[in-house]
């Protein structure tokens, strides 16, 4: 498929747990996507981890560390490499990654939103866009 450590995006159907609830609503694998670097490959899956040690002051257990997945080759629906360049800029606040087509294919853009309101030292945000307020405090 695609070289070991290439930055991919893979689309998959995942399993489905449920518990206690209408099976019904349930009767198809979700469809899954992830963006990371591809660490390995057999004839059955690959693996993609997407956070790792990067580095080099890294004490040696903690460079044995990664996360990721192992997904089923026959669950794959897309897997293109990425252009790394397009996965992240340092200079920018939260990311948001959206897929687009340009002349030299699919990739990754990057948006950025600012973190605003309270709290913006510890880096919370809830999923509206309005700061995280603990107990007792006003926004």
């Amino acid at each position: 498929m695609l070289e070991i450590g290439s930055p991919v995006y893979v689309s998959y159907r995942d399993h489905v747990l449920f518990k206690d609830m209408d099976p019904e609503a349930f009767s198809a694998p979700f469809i899954r996507e992830t963006i990371g670097w591809l660490e390995g490959e057999n004839d059955n899956s690959i693996q993609v981890v997407w956070e790792r040690s990067a580095g080099a002051n890294t004490p040696e257990k903690a460079k044995q560390k990664a996360t990721g997945l192992v997904i089923m080759k026959s669950s794959i629906l897309e897997m293109r490499k990425l252009n790394g360049r397009h996965l992240y800029r340092a200079n920018v606040g939260i990311n948001d990654a959206h897929a687009q087509e340009n002349d030299d294919g699919p990739h990754l853009q990057v948006h950025s939103r600012a973190l605003e309101g309270t709290r913006q030292e510890r880096g919370h945000l809830r999923s509206n866009n309005q700061p995280d307020v603990g107990r007792g405090e006003r926004a």
